[in-house]
This record gives structure tokens, C-alpha cells and sequence, in this order.
């Protein structure tokens, strides 16, 4: 391996690392709702029921560019969590935006928003997610 290879992985992992404990201390100083004494995430219904619906639209989107019958297009098992992951993470942070309306005043849902822009974030690491999560505290 060459040696730029190493210096991208120890950064994604310290990147990691910073962001897990990012997590547990605004989980624990500010008494989010959705996750464990173990840092694993817990969902909501409303999560679920977002999550569900990107699941489905993804599907019938796949199933319509394969031209197959309705539910019929199937993935390498290899490549299935990675999909899964990055849809969870994307309906995650289209619920918390839903939550939030970023108006002019901050929602009383922002606790749950909060949230649910950390799981976001912990499902694929994508910054996107703690830079809307600091907008949503910024305005509190």
C-alpha cells in the first residue's frame, strides 16, 4: 500500500472517532430521544415510516429503469447494506429537515430533529448531516 493510502484511512477513522463522541456528548448533555446506553440508535416510528418509503421509492425506481415487473429487480447481495445504509441516511435527514421547517423559529420537534440528523450522520458519515444539525442549533 502506498503511504497516502494509510493517511486517508487514519483520517476517516479519527473523522469517525471525533464524530462518535460528537454524539454521545450532545446525546447526553442535551437528553436526545432514540438512542441506547450503548450509542446504538433507536427508531422512532416516524423514522421507520421514512426510512420504509425510501426503501419503496428506490425500489419502484429500479424496478421502472430495469424494466422488470414490480419488485422484481434484485441486488448483489454484496452492494445491499451499502444501498440500505445511504437510503436510511438520506430519508433520516429529509425527516429531520421536515421537523425543522428552518423558519424563523426553532420547532418544538427540534430534540427529535437533533436526533434524528445524528443518525443520520452515523449511517454514512456524511458531513451534510452535522452541518444542518449545527444550522438547527445555531438558531436555538
Amino acid at each position: 500500500m502506498w503511504s497516502f493510502t494509510k493517511s486517508r484511512k487514519a483520517k476517516e477513522r479519527a473523522y469517525r472517532d471525533a464524530g462518535m463522541k460528537l454524539v454521545a456528548r450532545l446525546v447526553s448533555e442535551l437528553g436526545l430521544p432514540g438512542w441506547g446506553s450503548n450509542l446504538l440508535p433507536t427508531y422512532s416510528a416516524q423514522e421507520i415510516g421514512a426510512i420504509d418509503a425510501g426503501y419503496s421509492r428506490f425500489q419502484r425506481l429500479a424496478d421502472q429503469e430495469g424494466g422488470g415487473a414490480p419488485g422484481k429487480t434484485y441486488f448483489h447481495p454484496d452492494i445491499v447494506p451499502k444501498i440500505r445504509r445511504k437510503i436510511a441516511a438520506d430519508e433520516l435527514m429529509s425527516y429531520a429537515d421536515r421537523l425543522c421547517g428552518f423558519g424563523s423559529e426553532v420547532s418544538t420537534n427540534w430534540k427529535f430533529a437533533a436526533s434524528a440528523y445524528l443518525k443520520s450522520w452515523a449511517a454514512m458519515l456524511e458531513p451534510a448531516a452535522l452541518q444542518n444539525l449545527g444550522e438547527l442549533l445555531a438558531n436555538g
